[in-house]
């Protein structure tokens, strides 16, 4: 009889420790962007940059600055050899004078029948014709004196005093350092989230831990179709001391996607099959559910599909977990509490 009893009493037990309730955490599935901040390294440029080439060939007379020197707006900087084309611009002037003498003889001869309007004509074209030809002469010859195109300092020179260079050789190159920039490149999907005139913190690493304060200046219209990848461009709010183009550069960026279906990534399951979910219904039990992912940020994943808004599934206790297992919902707040009382 007491082994009948003791046979019972253990059934009992385990039929009381299968039905147990097992304790785990819960999230609630919600639709929300989601907020990554990006640290991007990128290298700082002179905002722009202009390279000097020469429109006429000949031998460079002239070549006054240096990398490092500073040039104003409309300076000289450059001046070629121009004896040649003086010479040209006096003839081209002189037929041109010439050819409106020519015409004045003819327009005087026409009243008195000396000259016909064909004659007439083609004088006034050939007027018109040295003219153009002198003014193109006259072009020429403002090629062989450079200007700069802008305030900047001079970044390379590429030739020297005396060299012959032939048409369009590269000479000097002038940059525009009062406002610096950094072009960075981007994924699709943090670009969508980005505006002009957006904040962003920068970091120049020749400069130390001091973090500056900049904005997106310029956003480009296209994404390159194999990388996925766009291009934004950012400046500094105010150039810091000691920030020169081609530095190492850090940059902060905190980007919030469009809303998604999401869940924390601690509620994701994986088998032989793919992922699931443990899933609680309304009788706080478990339902296994297979589920679809997209992107994932931070501590949270997007669900393609498998759940709808405000279901609930767990994200911890899954070591006594199964299908169909009754569960007891823990909060946060009752293990904060649990574990301060065992302290004490």
């Amino acid at each position: 009889m007491i082994g009948l009893l003791a046979a019972c009493n253990d059934k009992a037990g385990s039929r009381s420790h299968k039905g147990k309730a097992v304790n785990v955490h819960v999230a609630t599935v919600k639709r929300q962007g989601l907020t990554e901040q990006q640290l991007v390294t990128g290298s700082i440029e002179a905002f722009s940059t202009v390279r000097i080439h020469n429109q006429e060939s000949g031998r460079i007379k002239s070549l006054p600055f240096y990398p490092g020197d500073k040039v104003e707006k409309g300076q000289l900087i450059a001046v070629l050899d121009d004896a040649i084309l003086i010479r040209e611009f006096e003839k081209a002037r002189a037929q041109h004078r010439q050819a409106k003498l020519d015409l004045k003889r003819l327009k005087r001869l026409i009243p008195r029948k000396l000259a016909s309007e064909e004659q007439l004509a083609r004088a006034q074209t050939q007027v018109e014709e040295a003219g153009a030809e002198e003014n193109l002469v006259k072009t020429r010859l403002s090629y062989s004196k450079i200007n700069a195109p802008m305030t900047g300092i001079i970044t390379e020179r590429l030739q020297e005093t005396g060299d012959v260079v032939p048409l369009h050789s590269h000479i000097l190159t002038l940059a525009d350092v009062s406002r610096l920039k950094i072009t960075l490149s981007l994924s699709e999907l943090s670009i969508s989230q980005l505006k002009e005139n957006m904040a962003v913190a920068i970091r120049v690493d020749a400069l130390g831990d001091e973090k500056f304060n900049g904005k997106i200046l310029r956003i480009h219209p296209t994404i390159d179709n194999i990388s996925r990848q766009g291009t934004i461009e950012i400046i500094f709010d105010n150039i810091p001391q000691g920030a020169l183009p081609g530095q190492l550069c850090r940059i902060e960026i905190n980007t919030t996607t469009a809303p998604r279906l999401v869940v924390p990534i601690a509620a994701i399951r994986n088998d032989s099959i793919g992922e699931y979910v443990f899933r609680i219904n309304q009788e706080n039990k478990t339902e296994i559910v297979r589920i679809n992912t997209g992107i994932q940020i931070n501590n949270w994943v997007e669900i393609l599909s498998g759940l709808k808004l405000d279901e609930k599934v767990v994200t911890k206790g899954f070591q006594s977990l199964a299908k169909n297992k009754k569960v007891n919902i823990i909060s946060d707040k009752a293990e904060k509490s649990k574990k301060s009382v065992t302290k004490k």
